[in-house]
């Protein structure tokens, strides 16, 4: 009898085992990869432009979701908007770095970017350096980032919502030239080994990134205004 009762409580422990680490891999294992823009164009109406999924979305019901909203709102000198656009990006391999990274205490976030380009170099709003013609907006911290070869404008603001719970990326630019927004990324030069100096970043990783279907005009001179914002759930 107590032979019968010993194997009885140790099926239950092993099945309660294996329960654990299913569900563990699948509170991991769903990144929010969904990339919707929709075109607020101040002469159209809005129109969703899917931009395509890395991400099964039969799994996004369940586990930690990362989101990625993007505001990219483009005015004109007077101050009216020609065009605002909102929409996803997706989770980077970079950014799954970080996020581990600074679970397990091997790095730390540092000074962060957001850039905007076309795919093309001579469509892009900052046409120089080649061959990349990326406007980075970053913020006004002197760091390996700002070596990054770009055209830089260190306006970002980075902060966090009153709840805590939403990172909040915020920067603009003047357009140096005639061009077109279609790929948009965010940046972190990341401390490894952590340091509280941000600063003293040694590694840029690409955190977020997509391309837009439908990509954003710029002329010469307007303001381009970029808003990311970084939420879990």
């Amino acid at each position: 009898m107590k032979r019968r009762r010993l194997l009885a409580v140790l099926g239950l422990a092993g099945s309660l085992a294996v329960a654990g680490a299913v569900a563990l891999a699948v509170m991991v294992g769903a990144f929010d990869g969904d990339s919707r823009e929709t075109d607020t164009r101040s002469d159209r109406s809005s129109q969703g432009n899917p931009t395509g999924s890395t991400a099964d979305p039969s799994a996004l019901a369940e586990g930690i979701q990362v989101h990625g909203d993007w505001v990219i709102e483009v005015r004109n000198p007077d101050g009216s908007v020609a065009e605002r656009r909102e929409f996803q990006n997706a989770l980077s391999l970079g950014g799954v770095f970080l996020l581990t990274g600074s679970l397990a205490r091997t790095e730390s976030p540092g000074v962060w970017g957001v850039g905007v380009r076309s795919n093309d170099a001579s469509e892009s709003p900052c046409m120089t350096p080649d061959p990349v013609s990326l406007c980075l907006i970053r913020e006004p911290i002197s760091s390996s980032l700002s070596s990054y070869p770009a055209t830089h404008f260190p306006t970002l603001t980075v902060s966090a919502d009153p709840s805590g719970q939403v990172l909040v990326l915020q920067g603009n630019f003047d357009a140096p030239n005639d061009g077109i927004i279609r790929r948009v990324q965010t940046f972190d030069c990341t401390n490894s080994p952590v340091n509280v100096d941000p600063g003293a970043c040694n590694n840029i990783r690409l955190i977020t990134e997509t391309t837009l279907g439908t990509p954003v005009n710029v002329i010469a001179g307007q303001q381009v205004l970029v808003t990311v914002t970084i939420s879990f759930s």
